[in-house]
């Protein structure tokens, strides 16, 4: 997640996630349109430029946060914090049913993007265009999707 509550801060922390959850999926109906559209137009070298460029501002604002993190104990060992995350988790129902739910949808759900291509280009004739239908098409089921739930 973007969003991280030592970003936010505690009290906007929900406006934060609802606000990456729409950039998120605002993305995947505008990022795969774009990109299919361009890479019918200038080629892959292009796109993959062009994208390369696209985390420049993202490195930029990265670099100039400073102690926004707060700082670990140097003392407090990295598999005592794992420890007591997973603690957490298998303690609390509701976050473990959500950590489920999310497992579930990546193991089951999120495979279909590595065969887009491959759908895209036995469905469409031309590939790029199609391919940038695909993604473009459940992104928009994302955003619809979105405030009813």
């Amino acid at each position: 997640m973007v969003c991280l509550p030592f970003l936010a801060g505690s009290q906007r922390l929900r406006h934060a996630v609802a606000l990456n959850s729409l950039q998120c999926d605002l993305s995947r109906v505008v990022g795969p349109s774009l990109g299919g559209v361009a890479l019918w137009a200038w080629g892959c070298f292009w796109c993959f430029f062009v994208n390369a460029l696209s985390f420049l501002p993202l490195s930029w604002g990265l670099y100039t946060m400073h102690h926004r993190q707060p700082l670990l104990d140097a003392d407090e060992a990295l598999l005592k914090r794992f420890a007591d995350g997973f603690r957490f988790v298998r303690e609390d129902r509701v976050i473990l049913l959500l950590i489920g739910m999310v497992a579930a949808a990546s193991l089951f759900g999120f495979p279909y993007l590595a065969l887009m291509p491959i759908i895209a280009r036995k469905l469409f004739t031309n590939d790029a265009q199609g391919m940038g239908y695909l993604p473009g098409g459940g992104g928009v089921g994302a955003v619809m999707g979105g405030p009813v739930v």
